[in-house]
């Protein structure tokens, strides 16, 4: 009769910290905006921003808001160059 010993897995979740959590749990999903200067895609959480005429625009750089406020009318409804 043979004895077989215990078998161990090569991978050990518990070793590793591996755990079978989804990496986004917990994080707030949010809609992207469009940059109305040069039509880069920004997160309206942390762009910088401006509001025209009761609308509130979200931009890519400081930049591209100084460029905005310096005449918004040209840029609404701009979808970036």
């Amino acid at each position: 009769m043979t004895s077989v010993g215990r078998l161990t897995p090569r991978f050990s979740p518990a070793a590793t910290g591996y755990t079978e959590e989804h990496p986004t749990k917990g994080m707030i999903m949010t809609e992207l905006a469009q940059c109305p200067v040069c039509g880069m895609t920004v997160d309206p959480q942390t762009a910088p921003s401006a509001t025209y005429d009761a609308q509130t625009y979200y931009f890519c750089s400081d930049g591209c808001r100084d460029q905005f406020v310096a005449d918004p009318a040209s840029y609404v409804g701009n979808t970036g160059s």
